[in-house]
């Protein structure tokens, strides 16, 4: 569902022009802290401001 929700996305700008399609950070809650959703954003030179699950920082190691 992220990948719809940033395909339609669009960001008011403050003056004149035409509306951005990518913000400067995405913030999601842990639903969305899968490796997909955050290769997709960094893919886009989207900061990322997603909290990891529990699980995923012990299965991984270390935190991206």
């Amino acid at each position: 569902m992220l990948t719809e929700i940033m395909a339609s996305l669009s960001v008011d700008r403050i003056g004149p022009g035409r509306a951005r399609t990518r913000p400067d950070r995405v913030l999601a809650d842990k639903a969305y802290s899968a490796k997909a959703h955050r290769a997709m954003l960094r893919k886009r030179n989207i900061q990322v401001v997603i909290s990891e699950r529990y699980d995923q920082i012990r299965s991984v190691g270390s935190i991206d």
